[in-house]
């Protein structure tokens, strides 16, 4: 059994000119069916996992939950948590959604995932995944590195916060492949084209990667 994969890009570019205004967004759910604005899956029963607490996965999280799956999301700090607790519970406030659920760990660190995965299989007895949002979007100006020794943007976006979840980490992937019909979204941002490129380090560090992976 395999899980599906799918790549959200955010970056604004010509489609979402096109798609992503009031009227745009409205010629394009004209043309589709079920209406986007008001359709909820019944995901009742469902387990979904999420890195990332902005604006994009801030309203995927209140989707799912209006949709009445169980979420669980990692968040960087309490004060992160509490303040996505609250948006999320006013924004379900008339509908009988389940509550978030939070787990606290920097992505940009190895430790920290290792720690939050355990703490999820431990909370979730069902030993199922059936979404998996990897959306955490961190853009760090100047270099700084983790107390792991990689970059924290590169750590944070891809490193730590999804190579090591999905699709060639050895965290998510085995409960994914193992529950009927998952779904793993990876979301890019609209800052990922700000960054150089920087290949010659990029080796340096993913021959690290591969070591720290399978430590």
């Amino acid at each position: 059994m395999s899980a599906s994969l799918t790549l959200l890009d955010t970056r604004p570019d010509a489609n979402d000119r096109q798609h992503f205004t009031l009227a745009g967004f409205e010629a394009h759910n004209a043309n589709r069916a079920p209406d986007l604005r008001t359709f909820r899956a019944p995901m009742g029963g469902r387990i979904c996992l999420m890195t990332g607490t902005d604006s994009v996965c801030r309203e995927l999280a209140r989707f799912l939950l209006e949709c009445g799956a169980t979420l669980y999301v990692v968040c960087r700090s309490q004060s992160v948590a509490d303040e996505l607790v609250h948006q999320l519970s006013f924004a379900t406030r008339d509908q009988a959604c389940p509550e978030v659920q939070v787990l606290l760990g920097d992505l940009s660190l190895k430790a920290e995932m290792m720690r939050c995965w355990r703490e999820f299989q431990a909370k979730e007895p069902q030993k199922r995944l059936d979404v998996l949002v990897c959306g955490e979007q961190r853009f760090c100006p100047a270099k700084r590195l983790t107390a792991e020794g990689f970059e924290e943007t590169f750590a944070a976006n891809l490193l730590v916060g999804t190579y090591m979840l999905c699709p060639s980490g050895h965290l998510a992937m085995p409960l994914l492949q193992a529950t009927p019909n998952s779904r793993a979204v990876l979301v890019s941002s609209w800052e990922m084209p700000l960054g150089s490129k920087g290949f010659g380090e990029l080796q340096v560090v993913l021959k690290e990667k591969a070591k720290m992976m399978h430590r």
